[in-house]
């Protein structure tokens, strides 16, 4: 067990930072603001777009529990949706500039606790 320890120690560092960084919270209902949140941020990170309809069949929530996230979302400023320029039907979702800045200081957080955990063994 004890070779284990400082890799849960590092899981919980990074737990840490994100719950630090993203506008997630502790509570279980923020698992889906947290997996829609992480989607999106692979996504972007890698120069992608998701549609709505891509975005939702990712996550492994029902639709309707996602959408009210998404919403909340949406309407606290941390997602922008943006229309397909060939598809009138298709809507991308991105994330806003304030969610960008979140993502990039959540990404150098994790990145130091991965390099720290990396460093010792």
């Amino acid at each position: 067990m004890e070779k284990f320890g400082p890799l849960f120690q590092t899981i919980l560092e990074l737990r840490t930072a994100t719950l630090e960084a993203l506008p997630v919270s502790d509570q279980a209902t923020s698992r889906i603001r947290y997996d829609i949140l992480i989607w999106l941020s692979a996504s972007w990170a890698n120069g992608n777009s998701l549609s709505v309809k891509q975005l939702y069949a990712q996550l492994p929530h029902s639709d309707s529990a996602i959408r009210q996230h998404f919403d909340q979302l949406l309407n606290e400023g941390w997602l922008v949706l943006k229309d397909d320029n060939s598809d009138r039907r298709v809507r991308h979702v991105i994330p806003s500039e304030q969610l960008v800045t979140k993502i990039l200081n959540w990404g150098e957080q994790c990145s130091k606790v991965l390099a720290s955990y990396h460093n010792t063994h």
